[in-house]
């Protein structure tokens, strides 16, 4: 009976130690799991990082541009402006070529 209880202990034994490598086994893996989404987590911190630099330099190119744009209309403008402003000038009379026979 002793044996037999002996028997009986030392299989529970196996089974538990069996069920302990499995949940270390579990938790080896959910940490693997665990690293990789952090590892993710960084590189999309990363990349939206870069976005946002990649959008903040191109509203400013845009705004740059939107300044030249401006710019060019308002010198446009004033030109217009200062030849609408001008007398009109004298144009010398045009000879004509004297007609052939």
């Amino acid at each position: 009976q002793k044996q037999a209880r002996a028997s009986k202990a030392a299989a529970e034994a196996r089974s538990l130690s069996e069920q302990a490598r499995a949940a270390a086994e579990q938790a080896r893996l959910a940490a693997e799991r665990a690293r990789k989404t952090a590892a993710l987590a960084k590189e999309a911190e990363a990349a939206e990082a870069v976005a946002k630099e990649e959008a903040q330099a191109a509203q400013a190119q845009v705004a740059k541009h939107e300044a030249a744009v401006r710019e060019k209309r308002a010198a446009l403008a004033a030109q217009e402006e200062a030849t609408l402003q001008q007398p009109p000038q004298q144009q010398p009379p045009q000879q004509q070529p004297p007609q052939q026979q």
